[in-house]
């Protein structure tokens, strides 16, 4: 798995990082807000997500704006000024560098096992 993956935008190129667990947690709340874009982040292949992201953060602007705060090196003004493309392209690099689908596949294997009984 990639640690960086670089960004060429119209004006710079953005190097997205391997976010700490701090970072990612702070993602998944974000995420967490937003169900219904997890379940089609999740269950789709990556040309699929291509294909879907500009109506997702189209759609989910303000949670899709924080991600982007949170997990870019950019301000939220600059963000804020990116073209529709410059901001799929990052969401992407954020995707694919943190690996979120694995992470997700890992989570539900672990939720879908059985909780030990407690003994007296």
């Amino acid at each position: 798995m990639k640690k960086t993956i670089e960004v060429k935008l119209e004006e710079k190129t953005i190097t997205i990082s391997r976010l700490p667990l701090g970072k990612y947690a702070e993602v998944l709340n974000v995420l967490k807000e937003l169900p219904s874009v997890l379940v089609e982040f999740t269950n789709k292949s990556t040309d699929q997500l291509i294909r879907q992201l500009p109506q997702i953060l189209a759609k989910q602007w303000p949670e899709a704006l924080e991600i982007l705060v949170i997990a870019t090196p950019l301000k939220r003004d600059e963000i804020e000024s990116l073209r529709i493309d410059e901001a799929v392209k990052l969401a992407l690099a954020i995707y694919e560098v943190n690996n979120f689908k694995e992470v997700y596949e890992e989570l539900k294997k672990v939720l879908a096992r059985p909780t030990p009984k407690k003994t007296e």
